[in-house]
């Protein structure tokens, strides 16, 4: 895989933008959104591959009386250099 730089990507600055500034767990949708990066689970990929620490997790939750499954996503630790 060719993963994106971070110091030149703004999908992957947008992406660590959300992670940082949600201050904990934030849900695939919720962070696809405030990325505008509908495969979320690629640019966690590439944000790993540039050195981010993010945690994954899988809950399951009930919605509008249904269980679905949904993931959350944690950054652990930034890459070097990033503020």
């Amino acid at each position: 895989m060719n993963n994106g730089n971070l110091g030149k990507s703004a999908r992957l600055q947008a992406a660590m933008k959300a992670l940082k500034g949600a201050g904990g767990a934030i849900g695939s949708l919720d962070l696809a959104m405030k990325a505008r990066s509908p495969a979320i689970g690629t640019v966690i990929s590439e944000l790993r591959a540039n050195g981010a620490v993010i945690d994954c997790e899988l809950r399951v939750e009930e919605i509008a009386g249904e269980k679905r499954r949904r993931w959350y996503y944690t950054l652990r630790k930034a890459p070097e250099g990033w503020a």
